[in-house]
């Protein structure tokens, strides 16, 4: 299996900078997906040796743009990406969500915090369940959304204890509907 690398962009890195890069590297645009109600923008990319694709994705759930690099060639293609562009890595997220004013720059960092970490990070589950344990309950339901791009089996426990306690039923009905979502994923990579 080839590896599957995503980088969050900071917020001062337009699609203008990113395709600005794919030109200078010479990549070839392969095909743009349009924003749908239920898929963001994404343009998809590839190094001219075939080694990596490189997709563009502007996700307006999270407020978030990211690059997703895939193959072979993945490592090399992330390090290149992350020396051209300004980038979000885990610690810069997490030095973000200790400076955060408010909710929403906490969820900001979270969400930049979940596409960077590349594995469940101990600093991340940290922040994710403080999070799910938010007083506003759209930061939990924000959460929630995170875990579905995390994706890690050691979220099963704080979603299922959100989905049983959670004092709203909407957040309880979401930390539901994920962890079903979440488990057809985790059945699927133990194939």
């Amino acid at each position: 299996m080839s590896d599957s690398i995503r980088i969050p962009l900071h917020p001062s890195v337009s699609q203008e900078d990113f395709e600005a890069m794919t030109y200078e590297s010479n990549w070839a645009m392969e095909s743009i997906q349009q924003k749908t109600d239920e898929l963001p923008f994404e343009t998809e990319w590839s190094t001219r040796d075939g080694k990596a694709t490189i997709n563009y994705v502007r996700d307006d759930l999270l407020e978030v743009d990211y690059v997703v690099v895939r193959g072979k060639g993945a490592r090399a293609t992330a390090d290149h990406v992350r020396s051209e562009l300004r980038t979000v890595s885990v610690d810069d997220a997490l030095a973000a969500a200790k400076k955060a004013r408010s909710d929403d720059d906490r969820l900001e960092a979270l969400y930049h915090a979940v596409l960077a970490a590349e594995k469940a990070d101990p600093r991340v589950m940290e922040l994710m369940e403080a999070a799910l344990a938010n007083k506003d309950p759209e930061v939990r339901r924000g959460a929630i959304f995170a875990a579905g791009y995390a994706e890690w089996k050691a979220l099963k426990e704080p979603l299922e204890r959100v989905a049983r306690d959670d004092e709203d039923a909407e957040i309880r009905e979401d930390a539901e509907a994920m962890l079903e979502g979440l488990a057809k994923v985790w059945k699927s990579r133990s194939k």
